[in-house]
């Protein structure tokens, strides 16, 4: 969908100034499902991802979905996805329900319950359309949807994170089931994000680049181009030529943001690196995680749902 086009049709706002506001998003388009159903799209994602994979590829003990997009309470998605991808019944499954730091969240929960050699399935992002379709125009036009797929391994190199809640700000951004619309206060999260990074960044005893010879990469929720600029400056991060914000055509994917972004940059990105993930957003909550990568396959898919 054309941000452009989204603007006129919803918004009664001048040529100049929904250029501008293209500008400050970032976002040119967005991906959106046509049906609105949650369930088949991400079924339609789980099988477009089973094809992409070799049955060793998909080999994994856990599943962790992060989403905060339901259309039934029973049975989970995670539950849901070993059936759909042919999983041993052994496979351990849960679902977060957590927003821009979900990926964060279940890289920590997948250290924590991993052993060297056990790999897990993270499943993070959200169908936003049915949520944003009445929300402010403003929130509207940040949102896509999609999932990111990404297979992790636990091995021995070093694995750290922080994360952070607040729970006192959870109104900042939050959606009920019986009206589905999904409200921020966009003022209210930017600065938050501005001050509360720098502050964890600041607070932790580990460095962001820990100097192994291998390239560091930063890899921020894809909140805003604005935001995502804004707090790479501050914290004076480097990705070489790998940009900060590069999700124009796809839109905020919630938790599944990070996972886009690795997507996007699949032909820019080292094979080996250390990658260090900046999470925020609904909750309040916010967190870093610092971890080791081994590429072995990347990109992006468009589904026709």
């Amino acid at each position: 969908m054309d941000v452009l086009e989204l603007i006129s049709a919803k918004g009664d706002v001048l040529d100049a100034g929904a250029s501008k506001m293209v500008e400050n998003t970032g976002f040119n388009s967005l991906a959106r499902v046509q049906n609105e159903s949650t369930d088949n799209f991400i079924k339609l994602s789980a099988e477009n991802f089973s094809d992409q994979c070799n049955g060793s590829d998909l080999a994994v003990d856990n599943i962790i979905v992060v989403t905060q997009s339901y259309e039934q309470r029973l049975p989970n998605i995670s539950s849901t996805l070993q059936g759909l991808l042919k999983l041993p019944t052994s496979t351990f499954c849960v679902d977060i329900v957590d927003g821009c730091n979900g990926f964060i969240r279940a890289l920590t929960i997948a250290n924590k319950i991993t052993e060297t050699g056990m790999r897990t399935l993270i499943v993070g992002g959200d169908v936003y359309s049915p949520m944003t379709r009445r929300a402010e125009l403003s929130t509207d036009i940040l949102f896509g949807d999609g999932y990111s797929f990404t297979i992790v391994e636990q091995d021995n190199e070093p694995f750290r994170s922080k994360i952070m809640t607040d729970g006192t700000r959870g109104h900042f951004i939050n959606a009920s089931y019986r009206e589905n619309v999904l409200n921020m206060n966009g003022v209210g999260v930017f600065l938050f994000t501005n001050s509360e990074i720098p502050k964890l960044i600041k607070s932790l005893d580990w460095e962001l680049d820990p100097g192994n010879g291998l390239p560091t990469y930063y890899a921020l929720h894809q909140a805003s181009k604005l935001i995502v600029n804004q707090l790479s400056k501050k914290l004076k991060l480097d990705n070489g030529e790998v940009p900060f914000f590069s999700c124009s055509e796809i839109g905020n994917l919630g938790p599944g943001s990070i996972g886009a972004w690795i997507s996007a940059n699949s032909s820019k990105l080292n094979t080996k690196a250390n990658l260090t993930c900046l999470g925020y957003g609904a909750g309040l909550s916010w967190g870093v995680a610092s971890l080791q990568m081994d590429l072995m396959q990347n990109g992006v898919q468009y589904i026709d749902a």
